[in-house]
């Protein structure tokens, strides 16, 4: 603790130590007492054995005893002491045993034991020294005293007391006192004293300088009572050049009628040394209602040595005005180290204020200081309460907090004020890992702070939890993090929660002034912001900078200017709640940043709401906020913002909000804006993705990301939009390539994609806009300027489009859509179409006129499916399969495998029936599944030859090109067959008849569906011959040959907003088949597998008519292709015994541009 300058004691004792302002100062020796030294009585003995009422006073250096029987007591005192060793230095042995006691002295300063000059030897007191007196004017009473220098000993294993009553106007009491120690003071005893009168100093060991040692492992109990002052030291010493060691307990109790300042368990000037503190010290300390009180645990001014505390340190003070320092610093120097383990807690009571309360007080710290114990602070008051922690001035070196701190503040009628890190620059390190509990609590205001700095020039780290919470009938304040400029390093990696409650309220998670180039700040903890107003006074525009005052303001993450060549950015998640439940405003930032000439870069989720509830109040929830953006911020995060009102006034929620942008803002991340208010007497609501309210020249905005926005305003307007600007000067971008949904609800809501007053810049359009609302709804709406609108057909509009003295420019880059313009200026501005790939084409209508309309047309889905026409006709070959006259061979087709068995020739009839099931794929255009069920008849003559006919019903649905398609119909087959010996031939027929339907998307219009008629015929050749090999195996050589035509009806779409007329698509198809196959018998059937290489020409016509809206475009289709692919297959075929036979298979392609994987089952039943 600091102590005030005009605090001073008088230093009117006359000897060779005193106090003033708490320093240790030197007054020459009193030539009084010199001469009553002189002539005072001589001892006779040098050991005492037996009660001795005169004084021992000898100039003899060498041992004296005082027996365990024997004592020295001197009552009155007519010397400086019952045991005086007057010798210049004394070399010799005190040793007592017994008992030594003054009281009542003649002159103003006695003492139990004094050492007129220097001891080089030792005094050792295992028995009871006592200095006593009762009344006086300006008392010094000392337990031991040695007036020159230690070199020797001091030993107490006993008791010293002194104890001064009833002194008038000033007394000072003292269990030992010496002027240096370059030896060693001990005390395994106790040490204790009882100073009561006006004003009163009690202390317990009290010294100048110490080069050598003082140890205490005893107890020190110090009370002072004084009706004026009164105050109290357990050890004090000027400069430590060797150690002071404390394991013991250190108690003082003091209380005076006005002040009581100035008290500390242990007191020293300078440590170049080493100080440790292991023991127990508490102080009760107690002044009048109006008077001052402080303490110190233990308090140095300047460390170059090293200082350990791993003592607990209680304090306990109160008065009219308080303070309290558990530990108490003016420096630490550079080299030097301080370290705290241990917990120290204070509470300060004060009537009036308690001020200067910290349970680490650390100066500069240019060296290391480490805190690894538990810190408690409680300051009360009715005017005024500060609390700290950690304080410090300037960090040029280390400081590191490890440890958990709790600290309240509390004014009943007045202001508080709570600061768990504190302090002025950070040119070091400053690290905390420890959790912070901060609260504060005031009837006027109330001011929390987690780690509050000046100026961060080195690194700040937090690693640890921390709640901040402020609570106030006035003006309330929470922030987690608070920095006033930057050039260096700031990490977050903590949990911050910051809560105020207040008439006005505002809650800061992390919060710093200037961001300087060069710093950098860094979040990636989980940090919140909860701001409670109840009631404030009404501000009637919005949204507000904080400095005006809302009722409620809540930012997570505080920017005010990121300077060019500094950076931020945040991974961690950021949640701002802002709460009026009263008249007032309230406002939620997630991020909220000045002026951006740096870099500011967002990658985590940021939350934000605010909620108002009564009276006429304005509310605003803002993910990201920044007034100008001259650097770069980008964000790949999620944000969401919601505003709610249940009473008059209006509502803005933004996910995204820049005042001026004339650099660049990115963002790849879902953005969600809610604004919502349930009274019918609300003025309105406005919800914003993304807000870039100037764009300079060099303004460049870009959504990738996904924007979700609604607004909602019971009674009132109520305004959605996706991108929104006021001004966009020549040269700007807007630029949208991500997906925005836009909803307005209520009867006066609007809903608007993209936004913008005046576009004189560029806006570009590749993603899709959704747009909603009752009154009006624009997918992108630029109401005056004159710059540019660019739209590619990958954008799907659902919403008109506004223009007006713009040019338009409209990419065909793939895709069907159809836009809708609503042209304002139609002598002004243009309209191009770009059509950027092959077979695609642009439709207009309405052209020139105030309500133009275009669509794009892809013409890559009009090319028949020719992979459908060879699938059907090779349904005719599952005929042929029955006709097998053979033993059964694998049954492999293009689309089905199926087996076979030889049989005896039948001249009746046999039943057969197939089922057949397929899926094709190709390169991401096809995807359809095909069935089929064929049934027929087969049989033979008695000359061989073999007849069959059958009919199959099919079903084919799918995907192409991203177009649904369904088939369905039938086709009839014959075929004749015989085995001629030299081979066996095939041949046969089919023709169909089907129904095709399929869908085409488009953009901004519901499906274009199309139903239309077609006819396949198809003549198939095949031959064939079975070689018997070894233990039953059948090898079969197979060729095939299949020819056919399919042709398609002209067809005019329904449904949709640009429905196409297509001309007919005749096609013609052809396929050779060379493969080979094998048969393995078993006890039960064989089983199939086969090898084909296969051959197919497809011929579609080269060109198609499209039609739409009355215009005709003739598009280009794949003519001829062929390709030349492989098919495995493997069956298995098991004969029953009572003439039926079951066939099972599966066919997969190898090389098809169609990949093609089949099964087959059928059952043949022969009588």
């Amino acid at each position: 603790m600091k102590r005030s300058n005009d605090f001073v004691r008088l230093a009117a004792r006359g000897g060779r130590l005193t106090k003033a302002g708490g320093t240790v100062v030197s007054i020459a020796p009193s030539v009084i007492a010199g001469a009553m030294i002189a002539n005072a009585p001589q001892a006779s003995a040098d050991t005492v054995t037996t009660t001795q009422t005169t004084a021992f006073v000898t100039s003899d250096t060498g041992d004296h005893t005082i027996e365990s029987g024997g004592s020295v007591q001197v009552d009155p005192v007519a010397g400086d002491g019952a045991v005086v060793l007057t010798a210049p230095d004394y070399s010799g042995t005190l040793a007592n045993h017994g008992t030594v006691s003054a009281a009542n002295g003649i002159l103003d300063e006695y003492a139990g034991v004094v050492v007129a000059g220097d001891l080089s030897g030792a005094i050792n007191n295992a028995g009871s020294i006592t200095a006593a007196q009762d009344g006086g004017v300006f008392r010094y009473i000392r337990g031991i005293e040695v007036q020159q220098d230690v070199s020797g000993t001091i030993l107490t294993s006993g008791s010293v007391h002194a104890e001064l009553t009833n002194a008038d106007f000033y007394g000072d009491a003292v269990a030992v006192e010496v002027q240096n120690v370059s030896g060693t003071i001990r005390n395994e005893g106790s040490l204790s004293v009882y100073a009561e009168g006006e004003d009163m100093i009690a202390r317990g060991i009290y010294t100048e300088d110490v080069s050598g040692e003082i140890v205490n492992t005893g107890t020190i109990s110090l009370t002072a009572e004084g009706t004026l002052d009164a105050s109290a030291d357990g050890i004090e010493a000027g400069h430590i050049g060797g150690q002071v060691v404390n394991s013991g307990d250190i108690l003082l109790t003091v209380t005076s009628g006005h002040r009581a300042q100035a008290n500390d368990g242990i007191e020293v000037r300078d440590v170049s040394g080493h100080l440790e503190n292991s023991g127990t010290i508490t102080a009760v300390i107690a002044a009048g209602v109006e008077g001052r009180a402080s303490v110190d645990g233990i308090e140095t001014s300047t460390i170059t040595g090293t200082f350990v505390n791993s003592g607990q340190i209680s304090l306990d003070v109160t008065g009219g005005y308080t303070g309290a320092d558990a530990i108490d610093t003016s420096a630490i120097e550079a080299g030097a180290e301080f370290t705290n383990t241990a917990d120290l807690s204070y509470t300060s009571q004060a009537g009036s204020e308690s001020l200067g309360n910290d349970s680490l007080d650390l100066g500069d710290i240019h060296g290391d200081a480490i805190n690894h114990g538990t810190l408690y602070g409680m300051a009360t008051a009715e005017d005024l309460a500060s609390a700290g922690s950690i304080d410090f001035y300037d960090v040029t070196g280390m400081l590191t907090n490890t440890g958990d701190i709790t600290l309240i503040a509390r004014a009943d009628f007045g202001d508080a004020l709570a600061e768990g890190i504190a302090g002025d620059d950070v040119d070091g390190v400053l690290s905390n890992s420890g959790t912070l509990d901060i609260q504060s609590e005031g009837l006027a205001t109330a001011e929390s702070y987690g780690i509050a700095v000046r100026d961060i020039n080195g690194v700040l780290s937090n690693s640890g939890d921390m709640t901040v919470a402020a609570t106030a009938g006035d003006y309330a304040l929470a922030s987690g993090l608070d920095v006033y400029d930057m050039s260096g390093h700031l990490e977050n990696s903590g949990a911050i929660t910051s809560q105020s409650t207040g008439s006005y309220a505002d809650a800061f998670g992390i919060i710093s002034g200037a961001l300087l180039s060069g710093g950098t700040l860094v979040n990636s903890g989980d940090v919140t912001a909860v701001a409670h107003a109840t009631s404030s006074a009404v501000i009637p525009e919005m949204p507000l900078p904080p400095e005006v005052g809302l009722g409620a303001y809540a930012s997570a993450l505080d920017l005010w200017d990121i300077e060019s060549g500094a950076q931020a950015l945040n991974t961690g998640t950021l949640s701002s709640s802002a709460t009026v439940t009263g008249s007032g405003m309230g406002e939620a930032l997630g991020l909220f940043a000045g002026t951006v000439d740096g870099n500011l870069r967002n990658e985590g989720s940021v939350n934000v709401s605010v909620y108002v509830d009564a009276g006429l109040a304005g509310s605003a929830a803002v993910a990201i906020d920044g007034v100008g953006v001259a650097g770069s911020f980008e964000n790949t995060g999620n944000l969401t913002s919601n505003a709610t009102l249940d009473t008059d006034g209006f509502l803005n929620a933004t996910g995204i909000s820049v005042t001026g942008a004339f650099g660049r803002v990115l963002n790849h991340g879902n953005i969600s804006a809610l604004s919502g208010s349930t009274s019918e007497s609300a003025i309105g609501a406005i919800a914003l993705g993304i807000e870039a309210f100037d764009l300079g020249t060099t303004g460049y905005v870009e959504n990738m990301g996904a924007l979700n926005v609604t607004a909602n305003s019971g009674g009132g307007f109520a305004t959605a939009i996706g991108i929104a600007s006021n001004l966009a000067d020549a040269g700007s971008q807007i630029i949208h390539s991500g997906a925005i949904s836009v909803t307005g609800q209520g009867a006066n809501s609007r809903a608007y994609g993209i936004f913008a007053s005046q576009a004189n810049g560029t806006v570009t359009v590749t993603g899709d806009i959704s747009s909603a609302a009752e009154d009006e709804a624009y997918a992108v709406m630029l109401q005056d300027g004159a710059g540019q609108l660019e739209i590619e057909t990958t954008a799907t509009l659902d919403g008109l489009i506004g223009v007006g003295r713009h040019d338009v420019t409209l990419t065909h880059v793939g895709g069907n859509q159809i836009y809708y313009f609503e042209d304002t200026a139609t002598a002004d501005g243009t309209f191009e179409t770009i059509v950027a790939i092959p077979n695609g084409a642009w439709f207009s209508k309405d052209t020139g006129g105030d309500a133009p309309v275009y669509a794009s047309y892809v013409a890559q889905g009009l090319a028949p499916n020719m992979d459908e026409s060879f699938a059907i006709a090779g349904l005719t070959a599952t005929l042929g399969r029955q006709l097998d006259g053979q033993q059964s061979r694998p049954e492999v087709s293009r689309n089905q495998t199926s087996l076979s068995a030889e049989r005896p020739v039948w001249t009746g009839p046999s039943p057969y029936a197939v089922f057949t099931t397929n899926r094709s794929r190709n390169s991401g255009l096809l995807d359809s599944r095909l069935h089929s069920l064929s049934v027929g008849l087969t049989g033979e003559t008695d000359t061989g030859l073999r007849l069959g006919a059958g009919v199959s019903v099919l079903e084919n649905d799918g995907t192409y090109d991203g177009n649904g398609f369904g088939t369905d119909g039938y086709l009839l087959s014959a075929l004749a067959a015989k085995d001629f010996g030299w081979a066996d031939l095939h041949f046969g027929v089919g023709f169909g008849g089907f129904n095709h339907n399929s869908s085409r998307q488009i953009g901004n219009s519901p499906d274009a569906v199309s139903n239309y008629d077609s006819t396949l015929w198809n003549v198939h050749l095949g031959m064939r011959r079975d070689y018997d090999l070894q233990n039953g195996m059948i090898f079969t050589p197979e060729l095939s040959l299949i020819y056919g035509e399919h042709d398609r009806e002209a067809y005019t779409e329904t449904g949709s907003l640009a429905n196409a007329t297509v001309g007919a698509r005749n096609s013609s198809f052809g396929e050779a088949r060379l493969g080979t196959g094998f048969a393995l018998p078993t006890n039960s059937g064989f089983w199939r597998a086969s090898v084909s290489a296969v051959h197919r020409d497809g011929n579609r016509p080269g060109a198609v008519n499209v039609s739409i809206f009355g215009d005709t475009v003739t598009f280009s289709t794949p003519g001829y292709e062929s390709e030349t692919f492989g098919e495995i297959a493997l069956g298995y075929e098991a004969d029953f015994g009572n003439g039926g036979t079951l066939r099972v298979g599966a066919i997969s392609t190898i090389g098809a541009s169609t990949e093609t994987q089949a099964l087959a089952a059928s059952y043949k039943l022969v009588f």
